[in-house]
């Protein structure tokens, strides 16, 4: 199928494969450009991440037929700042981008909140390449019409993670901070990195 459109697809699988470069179309924001600012956000944001050793040293490792190393648990606290006018119904996305065999997706329960909310809520993950894999967390929300709205986004790169509780500040489709009094719309959780097997 051909592209002809200012769409995007998802940069994990030509960096799964060692790519130096790859190009996205930055007019348009989504989860390929979200996750691309994710991805390079790591390493101080300089615009630099060193490739894992496995696709330096050229070995020609199947990374889908490796056996899961790493589990991610992840516990959603809460959400806080969200501006919303009116009650709405909360809920929280998780995406996993990276190899094949490591991407995959959660979806949080359903919170009717104004403005903020707790969640409580614990999400289990395992991955096979911990150094390839982008979390991706969305903000959805639906009003009393049913209707869906998009309420925020972050991205993190799962190489180097701490473990521990953070208050992550979420952005907008474009990549920026909120601004007026949107700029303090965050989500607390508690990300918790264990391996689970040896070194690749």
């Amino acid at each position: 199928k051909k592209r002809v459109d200012s769409s995007n697809y998802d940069p994990c699988v030509a960096w799964s494969f060692g790519a130096q470069i790859v190009a996205l179309n930055w007019q348009t924001p989504g989860p390929p450009m979200w996750v691309y600012r994710g991805m390079f956000e790591d390493n101080g944001g300089c615009g630099f991440v060193k490739k894992p050793s496995y696709l330096i040293d050229n070995t020609n490792v199947d990374l889908n037929s490796i056996e899961p190393k790493n589990c991610l648990l992840i516990r959603l606290l809460s959400l806080s700042c969200m501006g919303h006018r009116a009650i709405k119904e909360n809920c929280i996305n998780m995406h996993i981008f990276g190899i094949q065999k490591d991407t995959t997706s959660a979806k949080s329960g359903s919170i009717q909140a104004f403005n903020s909310c707790t969640f409580d809520q614990e999400f289990l993950f395992t991955l096979r390449c911990p150094e390839l894999a982008i979390l991706l967390i969305t903000l959805s929300y639906s009003d009393s019409l049913k209707k869906e709205g998009f309420g925020g986004q972050i991205a993190i790169p799962l190489n180097n993670l701490s473990n521990g509780k953070f208050r992550l500040y979420l952005l907008d489709r474009y990549g920026q901070r909120y601004k007026g009094r949107k700029r303090h719309k965050s989500l607390v959780v508690e990300l918790f990195m264990q391996s689970i097997t040896g070194s690749l």
